[in-house]
């Protein structure tokens, strides 16, 4: 926002009586001036303070047309000569004000505008400009209402509606910051600035098809408009056009090369487009415009990992560890995961996250009343419903819940998809809501108004999440669950889903939910089915012979400890392999050369693609053992691998992310399999490809256990989170805070 400045005249002290020459002169540079002839103006301007030093409005005038021309010190400078003379004029001090505001001297510049107000209570301009400061200064509340006051005195005053805007945006009242933005431009429509700040009013709302209408309407009406390129680049990336969102980017970044936001959006959708390699670059002009960026350094790691370009990889973990331990906002909570195996550094990252994201939001919840005979309504929410990893696990869970003592809801929160999965998901609902374009405020009490007892949170902080909706209150009881591996970091989740293996009661201090223990964690989906086909080795581009370690895990989950520990591994098993998952084009040839200087012949890494869910299942048989990595485990993949029969080993790690496998493997009770430490891992790994008798063993448990052990028993799944879920809403009907509640197993069938 630019402050805007008076081009009054003083109609009592400026001019000398009697000097009829100079008053002629002033008035012909005033009317220049007006008409926009600054240079001609100002030379009048200059020449009447060569007559006269003190000539108060030449001097005061002449810093104005300073300030209009990009000299803010020099207008100071002006005005404070002018003032000098008399320093009882509201205007100039006003202007005064503005001029120190454009040169970052925003103490000075708000005294200027006290002692404008002082002078001139009703002067509007004088509080609207006040309100600028105040937003600079990051005082958002102040700055409302001394943009509140300017529209009190001028109640046409557009500008000043819009800095309500602004202000009401940033204390996350988003609904009255539309409001406001909407009133400025019915008194100024053609102002570019007013659809531009409709537009991020709607976008926080998730109005997103408006929002983008908005902010196309703001490029029309000033295309050089960098500001507003930038932001419709940000919401054509919410709904997943990336290609045009790129170049609304590229457009902002032309107009304004120094918009750092603009490099940063451009990286993100480089990096959807599976172009990390100039996201990188995109980053780096980042770091060189702003080294300060927030969450730079977590998406610049997490972007290096993800295709194995790993120089100064392992230095820029630590330093991003040591920067949350400081309390810096440095990464998003799903980046520290990677960075860190700290469930306290996560926890301190969630919470940093939460603060400056997602406070929670005062909105009054009436307890509800213990219902007798009435169904539990309990709500899924998740952007994920369809074909994803979450669904793939809890399909069957909503099929196999009890219906006549449970109610279910589903709030899909993310851009819609028509997909088998989906299909299968929502006939398992007794609604199944569509929200992806409603604001976390209309979610919540749409929520309430269902008198949803259980709101269960599928996403937590992941692509699409809205983590929103929960910080207003969307039930009584608030649980996150599978699709975020770590503490919200927020005290509006009362529970957080467990199990013994993930959080031990030692750990409890690092999650700021209670803890809901199940017997087992991870739900499954027992119909997942697996091809017919059967994969030969050269179909897949193995070898005719040799040992077949594979992972299938996300790239961005393989640190340099993990391929180092991969390598020794690799070395001690003589014609061994590792079948890793290419997701995207770069990854397989850094990993081979970062293989060869590991001293690994680089076509001992073999690279697959994405299949068919069916032939991807049916791929794990190709293998001989699964490898984990660290911090970050596999979670549904290792569930995968398990269910088509393949051994995962694992090393348990302090965080949740870094628990998963382990949890998975005591579940289907195969705990050999489950190491501590990096030598006993890579000692096992070893062992396990040289004695095949030993692997055959466990190969036979695996395939016994996977129907007799409560890994993928999901009816006793089931019937255990829906105990859970009676013994939260007993405490809550029972006005007793959340506590740690630990659900006993479910009592398994008699076999015949």
């Amino acid at each position: 926002m630019t402050s805007t400045f008076k081009k009054s005249a003083s109609k009592q002290h400026g001019i000398h009586r009697g000097a009829n020459e100079l008053r002629v002169k002033f008035n012909q540079a005033l009317a220049l001036h007006q008409s926009g002839q600054y240079a001609d103006a100002d030379l009048i301007y200059q020449a009447i303070v060569q007559r006269d030093p003190k000539h108060f409005d030449a001097l005061h005038m002449s810093g104005v047309i300073a300030h209009q021309r990009g000299d803010s010190r020099l207008a100071a400078k002006l005005i404070s000569r002018a003032l000098a003379v008399n320093p009882w004029s509201a205007a100039a001090h006003s202007n005064k004000g503005a001029a120190q505001r454009a040169q970052g001297q925003h103490a000075d510049a708000l005294a200027s505008f006290d002692r404008a107000i002082g002078l001139s209570p009703g002067d509007a301009m004088a509080h609207m400009n006040r309100g600028l400061v105040l937003l600079d200064l990051h005082r958002y509340e102040a700055a409302l209402a001394s943009s509140l006051t300017a529209v009190s005195i001028k109640a046409d005053y557009a500008e000043a509606h819009l800095n309500c805007g602004v202000a009401l945006e940033a204390l996350r009242q988003f609904e009255s910051a539309l409001e406001s933005a909407e009133r400025s431009l019915r008194l100024d429509p053609a102002q570019a600035k007013g659809w531009n700040n409709r537009g991020n009013a709607l976008r926080a709302l998730h109005h997103l098809h408006e929002a983008e209408l908005s902010y196309r309407q703001a490029v029309a009406l000033n295309p050089h408009y960098s500001e507003a390129h930038y932001n419709l680049g940000n919401v054509l990336g919410d709904t997943l056009h990336h290609q045009a969102a790129l170049a609304s980017f590229d457009q902002a970044i032309a107009l304004n090369p120094g918009l750092a936001d603009a490099h940063y959006g451009r990286g993100l959708e480089l990096i959807e487009l599976k172009r990390q390699d100039q996201a990188l670059a995109s980053f780096a002009q980042v770091a060189t415009l702003c080294p300060e960026y927030p969450e730079l350094q977590g998406i610049d790691l997490l972007t290096r990992l993800s295709i194995g370009q790993w120089d100064g990889c392992d230095q820029g973990l630590r330093e991003l560890s040591e920067r949350l331990d400081r309390g810096e906002l440095a990464c998003a909570p799903l980046v520290a995961t990677v960075a860190s195996g700290s469930p306290k550094t996560q926890q301190q990252a969630a919470k940093l996250w939460i603060q400056h994201k997602f406070p929670p939001v005062s909105w009054p919840l009436l307890k509800r009343p213990q219902r007798t005979g009435s169904k539990i309504r309990v709500a899924y929410f998740s952007a994920d419903f369809g074909e994803h990893p979450v669904s793939y696990l809890m399909a069957e869970v909503f099929e196999t819940h009890d219906r006549s003592q449970f109610e279910l809801y589903a709030f899909a929160l993310g851009p819609r998809k028509a997909d088998g999965m989906t299909g299968r998901i929502a006939a398992n609902f007794d609604a199944f809501i569509e929200v992806g374009q409603a604001s976390d405020r209309e979610i919540a009490q749409h929520a309430r108004h269902l008198a949803i007892d259980i709101a269960v949170d599928l996403g937590g902080h992941t692509l699409h999440g809205r983590t929103g909706v929960f910080a207003q209150r969307a039930a009584p009881i608030q649980l996150s669950y599978i699709g975020y591996l770590g503490t919200t970091g927020a005290a509006y989740y009362d529970y957080l889903l467990a199990d013994h293996c993930l959080i031990p009661e030692q750990h409890q201090a690092h999650y700021c939910e209670k803890i809901l223990y199940l017997p087992s964690y991870q739900a499954n989906d027992r119909q997942r089915a697996i091809a017919d086909h059967r994969f030969t080795r050269s179909e897949i581009g193995l070898p005719a012979t040799g040992f077949v370690y594979c992972c299938f895990n996300n790239n961005f989950k393989i640190s340099p400890t993990t391929f180092d520990g991969w390598m020794r591994i690799l070395a001690a098993v003589e014609g061994s392999v590792l079948m890793l998952y290419a997701d995207n084009p770069f990854v397989a040839a850094n990993l081979k050369k970062e293989a060869a200087a590991r001293q690994i012949a680089p076509e001992r890494l073999i690279f697959v693609g994405r299949l068919p869910r069916p032939l991807y299942l049916a791929r794990y048989r190709v293998a001989d053992l699964f490898l984990d990595t660290l911090p970050y485990n596999a979670g549904a993949t290792a569930s995968d691998a398990l269910w088509a029969g393949l051994p995962v080993l694992t090393c348990r790690g302090e965080s949740f992310a870094s628990r998963m496998a382990a949890s998975l493997l005591t579940a289907i009770e195969l705990p050999e399999l489950i190491t501590e430490n990096q030598a006993d891992f890579e000692s096992l790994a070893i062992e396990l490809a040289q004695e095949p008798q030993r692997l055959h063993a466990l190969r036979n448990r695996l395939a016994a256990n996977r129907h007799q052990t409560p890994l993928f028993d999901t009816l006793a799944f089931t019937r255990s989170l829906e105990s859970g879920f009676v013994q939260m809403l007993e405490r809550h009907w029972a006005a007793l805070p959340p506590e740690h509640i630990h659900v006993k197993p479910a009592r398994r069938p008699a076999s015949n």
